[in-house]
């Protein structure tokens, strides 16, 4: 009979395993060799407007595309980036590629054309209006008699 050694993170080890499998085909993250990638967002909130800027290096304005479709907006892309060296006895050729799509929930009653984007220095920012009558709305809760039998 042999004795083995008990480990309490085995069990929890193994499950986490399969859960980043599992979320790495539901959600690929590549960083660079290719496929898809997901460029870094950041949504704030300030003026009366909601701003969104994506980090995209490497692309220009004709690689990205900003839709609105049904209260939502979708920024889509494609990067090709190359880069080669030579030098003394080194030869180096990096190749990066990938498409990306991220989609964001437009509050109600955003004005589609009022939406401007704006591309430089690889930064995409989105700028969004957000309507004036955002503000809470009460509802007055009424009551009903139910009649009662005798």
């Amino acid at each position: 009979m042999s004795i083995t050694r008990f480990d309490p993170f085995a069990e929890l080890t193994r499950m986490r395993e399969e859960l980043d499998g599992t979320l790495g085909r539901m959600f690929p993250r590549t960083r660079g060799g290719g496929g898809d990638w997901l460029p870094l967002a950041d949504v704030t909130r300030h003026d009366g407007a909601m701003r969104i800027a994506l980090d995209l290096p490497g692309l220009k304005p004709e690689d990205v595309k900003v839709e609105i479709t049904d209260n939502q907006l979708c920024v889509s892309g494609e990067r090709h980036e190359e880069h080669e060296e030579t030098r003394e006895g080194v030869y180096s050729r990096e190749r990066s590629f990938g498409s990306f799509t991220r989609t964001f929930t437009l509050p109600a009653g955003t004005s589609a054309s009022a939406i401007e984007a704006e591309f430089a220095d690889g930064e995409l920012r989105i700028t969004i209006p957000l309507p004036t009558d955002t503000a809470p709305r009460t509802v007055e809760v009424k009551t009903r008699e139910v009649a009662t039998a005798a």
